[in-house]
């Protein structure tokens, strides 16, 4: 098999240099068009192996965090891009109390998401000048708080995990401004055996600060606050049941109760004219 490959590749030679020297006696065949036609003679006796069209498959998959490669694109009319994130409400040091402004084309929607611990309470409120706008609450771990098919603009709960919740604002009949606020009251916990607790802080960028704490009915609740003359004043009122003990409009520094029952109570240090404002406050409960 070998010789008769051997053989054939000498005769083809012969008849390549045969082709060769009759062009040199015509003008109407060139040398350069006599050397093609020998190696196409060639390459159809002997074809050589050739690279083949590359395929690549694109599986669609989860992007990763620990990806450092960028991704490849294989068309351009397909759109690559990511769904927009959701933004995030961040609370200034030391504030219990966040809002973000925008506003929303009719059947358009916006997401917000902010961190919230087990058993905080969580307070949302969503403003706009029609009052048809509304909101939907959900946790990062699919668990819906609030369907948007309730419509609320107003909500409250605590929170029984810890993890992000996606607040989805939803566009009324037309375009329209809105201003979105949460709160997050601080939990005041007392020492073991003890019957009080003290807390400071500032009234952050002059907006009230906000705490809670579980008292049992019949005790009493005393709260102390302690500012410059005038400065901030109380609001006081039942978690649970949502009645105020104390508004915040008597300007009042201090409060005493015995308490019509077992609950969270907020307690707010509520500035003057959106101070800002160096507090203490001492709270008992026995």
């Amino acid at each position: 098999m070998q010789k008769n490959r051997s053989f054939s590749i000498f005769i083809l030679i012969i008849f390549c240099a045969s082709i060769l020297a009759a062009c040199s006696q015509t003008s109407t065949f060139t040398q350069s068009q006599a050397a093609t036609a020998a190696a196409a003679t060639l390459a159809a006796m002997f074809p050589s192996a050739t690279a083949g069209p590359l395929i690549v498959t694109a599986t669609p998959g989860l992007s990763t965090a620990t990806s450092t490669s960028a991704p490849t694109q294989i068309s351009t009319s397909v759109s690559t891009a990511l769904p927009s994130q959701p933004t995030r409400i961040n609370f200034a040091q030391g504030a219990t109390f966040g809002v973000v402004q925008g506003d929303l084309q009719t059947g358009m929607s916006e997401s917000f998401v902010l961190n919230v611990a087990q058993g905080q309470p969580l307070l949302i409120n969503l403003s706009d000048l029609n009052n048809d706008m509304y909101f939907s609450v959900s946790g990062n771990d699919g668990t819906v708080l609030i369907p948007a098919s309730n419509q609320l603009s107003s909500w409250q709960s605590e929170v029984s995990s810890h993890q992000d919740y996606i607040i989805k604002v939803f566009a009324g009949a037309s375009k329209e401004n809105f201003e979105l606020s949460a709160e997050i009251p601080s939990r005041i916990t007392f020492a073991k055996g003890a019957i009080s607790a003290a807390v400071s802080g500032s009234t952050v960028n002059g907006y009230a600060v906000s705490y809670v704490l579980s008292a049992a009915k019949n005790q009493t609740m005393s709260v102390t606050l302690t500012v410059p003359s005038n400065a901030a004043a109380l609001t006081v009122y039942g978690y649970s049941d949502g009645q105020p003990y104390l508004r915040s409009t008597v300007g009042s520094s201090s409060f005493s109760m015995v308490l019509p029952s077992t609950q969270d109570y907020i307690i707010k240090v509520v500035p003057t004219g959106s101070a800002v404002v160096q507090y203490s406050m001492t709270l008992i409960i026995k």
